[in-house]
C-alpha cells in the first residue's frame, strides 16, 4: 500500500477561478478572501448538475452587516 502525502501551500496558494473535482468521493479545499458583504454563489455551469445539488451559496457577513438596497422608482404600467 502506498501512502500519498499532499503538501499544501496555505501562505501562497494558486489563484484560480475554477476547479475540477474528482468523481467518486473527490473533494477540494478552497481558501478565499472576501471583502464584499453579501451572498456568493459557487456553481457548476451545467444546468442539470445544479439540479443535482452541485451549487452552494456562501454568506459573507452577519445579516446586520448586509448593505441595504436603495429605494428605486417603479415604472407604472
Amino acid at each position: 500500500m502506498t501512502l500519498l502525502i499532499l503538501f499544501r501551500n496555505y501562505n501562497f496558494p494558486l489563484q484560480k477561478d475554477n476547479i475540477q473535482i474528482p468523481s467518486l468521493g473527490g473533494y477540494t479545499i478552497i481558501q478565499m478572501f472576501t471583502d464584499n458583504p453579501g451572498f456568493l454563489a459557487m456553481h457548476c455551469h451545467t444546468g442539470s448538475h445544479s439540479k443535482l445539488g452541485m451549487f452552494a451559496i456562501f454568506q459573507v457577513c452577519d445579516p446586520e452587516e448586509m448593505k441595504t438596497v436603495p429605494e428605486f422608482a417603479y415604472c407604472q404600467t
